[in-house]
């Protein structure tokens, strides 16, 4: 059993980006938050790990091979392989989401240009 303080843990980018909550050895997850306007979540896809985003707040825009797609609270995204994506927030409040990657892989992910 392994439990984990959202609180306890910082975001890669000061107070935005994600944030870690559980890393391996099976999968990993953590929160997200995009600021309105701001910078996005850069565009990437992985090679075998699947991605999956709840919204839990906001309302934004994911990206999946160059479509955009509305997301708001409540909403579930699931990447597959390959799938390019990235997160844009083109809204008035925070984008906020958990996400899970399976299997954990963290040298899978791959940068767009």
């Amino acid at each position: 059993m392994k439990k984990v303080s959202e609180s306890g843990v910082k975001f890669k980018s000061g107070d935005w980006g994600p944030k870690y909550l559980i890393q391996g050895p099976y999968w990993e997850g953590g929160i997200a938050v995009i600021k309105p306007g701001g910078p996005t979540l850069t565009t990437h896809y992985h090679n075998e790990v699947t991605e999956a985003f709840y919204f839990i707040e906001g309302n934004g825009k994911i990206l999946i091979d160059d479509v955009a797609y509305e997301v708001g609270p409540g909403d579930l995204v699931y990447v597959e392989p390959k799938e390019r994506h990235a997160l844009i927030n083109d809204g008035e409040k925070n984008l906020k989401c958990f996400f899970i990657k399976c299997p954990y892989k963290p040298e899978d992910k791959v940068e767009c240009k």
